[in-house]
């Protein structure tokens, strides 16, 4: 697996995480996050290899569908390259204000 994949595996984990079971949870933080191998994690719960690796796979899917369905984890990279455009310049654009103007709308539900 990629590090850019980890990398967004754990940012999923931080925005929807909350949506999981403990368990699911657990997995998902012992892997990403304390970089624990299958075999470990398979010891601590008592079950093999290849369970840990399917509870894995299908947390993960359950993340991405959350994302797919909600967009959380993309709105909130978009206000931080607007932010980052923002930090960049030395007066603010009628272009980039529109983009925000925007953004906030659709949180609003507008």
């Amino acid at each position: 697996m990629k590090f850019a994949d980890k990398i967004r595996i754990t940012r999923l984990i931080d925005v929807y995480g909350g949506l999981l079971t403990q368990k699911q949870l657990d997995y998902l933080i012992f892997y990403y996050d304390e970089d624990l191998s299958l075999n470990e994690i398979g010891e601590y719960f008592k079950i093999s290899r290849q369970a840990v690796s399917e509870n894995l796979r299908r947390s993960v899917q359950q993340l991405e569908n959350y994302e797919n369905k909600v967009g959380l984890l993309s709105r909130l990279d978009q206000l931080d390259n607007l932010l980052n455009k923002i930090e960049n310049m030395n007066s603010s654009t009628p272009k980039l204000v529109k983009e925000i103007r925007k953004i906030m709308d659709f949180e609003r539900g507008n």
